[in-house]
C-alpha cells in the first residue's frame, strides 16, 4: 500500500469509527466545541460543559508474505524461513504509528 491510499484509508476509518462512536454516545466528538484559554482545560462544549481530549497512539503493522519454490532467490528478505520441501517463506513487514486525539464531553450529573 502506498502512502496516500494509507492516509485516506486510516482517516476514513477513523472517521468511521468516531461517527459510530457518536451514533451510542452523542458526548463523543461534540459539534461545539471552543477554547478557552484561561481555563485549566482550555476547551469548553456547549455553555460551560468542560470537554476532555482522549489520545490515541496506535501501531498499525501491515506485512506481506511471498513463497518461493526451489529455492529461487528474490529482492531483498526481511524474514526468511525454510521447509523440507525446498520452498522460501518470505516476509516483509511495516510499521506505522497514527496519534490522534477525539474531544468527549461527560454527562453531568442528573443529566442522563
Amino acid at each position: 500500500m502506498n502512502l496516500e491510499d494509507f492516509i485516506r484509508d486510516s482517516l476514513v476509518q477513523i472517521t468511521r469509527a468516531v461517527e459510530s462512536a457518536r451514533a451510542s454516545c452523542p458526548g463523543v466528538a461534540p459539534d461545539y466545541v471552543r477554547r478557552v484559554p484561561e481555563d485549566k482545560t482550555g476547551l469548553k462544549g456547549p455553555g460551560t460543559t468542560p470537554i476532555h481530549i482522549v489520545e490515541f497512539d496506535v501501531a498499525v503493522t501491515a506485512s506481506r508474505d511471498a513463497e518461493v519454490a526451489g529455492g529461487a532467490k528474490g529482492g531483498i528478505i526481511s524474514v526468511v524461513s525454510g521447509s523440507l520441501d525446498s520452498k522460501l517463506s518470505t516476509s516483509k513487514e511495516s510499521i506505522s504509528r497514527l496519534k490522534f486525539t477525539v474531544p468527549i464531553v461527560y454527562n453531568n450529573p442528573g443529566q442522563g
